[in-house]
C-alpha cells in the first residue's frame, strides 16, 4: 500500500498503515514529500522479495520476521538501509531523504 498525497490521504494511511510490519517514508530534506520512488526489498540472503514504485510519500508492506535490505531510487540517486522485522505488532519505520 502506498500513497499519502494530501492531508486527507495521509490521515487515512496513518490509520490503515499501523497494521503493516514496514513503513517507508520519502521526502526532500526541505520537507517536501516525494512520490514515484522505486522500492526494492531483499531478504538476508539477497533474494529480492519486493519490487515496486511508491505512489506517494508513504509505503507500507507486510514482511515476515527477518532482516531485509531496502534500496530506494529517486532523482537518479539510490539509497539503501537495513531493516529488521520482529515478531509481533511493532512496526519498523525507515525514512529516506534526498537533497534538492
Amino acid at each position: 500500500m502506498s500513497g499519502g498525497i494530501g492531508l486527507d490521504e495521509r490521515e487515512a494511511f496513518a490509520a490503515m498503515g499501523k497494521d503493516y510490519s514496514l513503513k517507508l517514508m520519502f521526502a526532500i530534506k526541505s520537507g517536501e514529500y516525494l512520490a514515484d520512488v522505486k522500492v526494492e526489498i531483499s531478504d538476508s540472503i539477497g533474494k529480492k522479495v519486493l519490487d515496486a514504485v511508491a505512489d506517494g510519500p508513504w509505503f507500507f508492506t507486510n514482511l515476515p520476521p527477518g532482516k531485509y535490505t531496502v534500496t530506494v531510487r529517486m532523482m537518479g540517486k539510490a539509497q539503501q538501509n537495513g531493516g529488521n522485522i520482529g515478531k509481533g505488532k511493532k512496526q519498523t519505520t525507515l525514512r529516506f531523504y534526498w537533497n534538492e
